[in-house]
């Protein structure tokens, strides 16, 4: 009897654990996703910077505004995220 209440314990266990990691797995599939998000938004900022002077200059601030906004949506769901170490670090300064 012992052994089977130890056994369903054990199972129980490996199944949270199971999901932890499916989870942990799923968070960092979510900070990758920001990242790149960030990566393109900032690229497409750099490059209506370069083009400032090609454009009306009106319709280029009100792009950069929108980048901008977008950036810092971003950023706030990646601080939301589950964080490792490193990147707690770098909001945290």
């Amino acid at each position: 009897m012992i052994v089977l209440i130890n056994n369903r314990w054990v199972n129980n266990k490996v199944t949270e654990l199971g999901k932890s990691f499916g989870s942990v797995y799923k968070e960092r599939l979510l900070i990758e996703n920001y990242i790149f998000q960030l990566a393109t938004a900032t690229r497409d900022q750099k490059y209506l910077l370069s083009q400032f002077d090609a454009k009306e200059n009106s319709e280029n601030i009100c792009e950069i505004e929108a980048i901008n906004n977008e950036i810092a949506f971003l950023i706030k769901d990646y601080q939301n995220a589950y964080l490792i170490i490193a990147e707690k670090e770098v909001f945290e300064n």
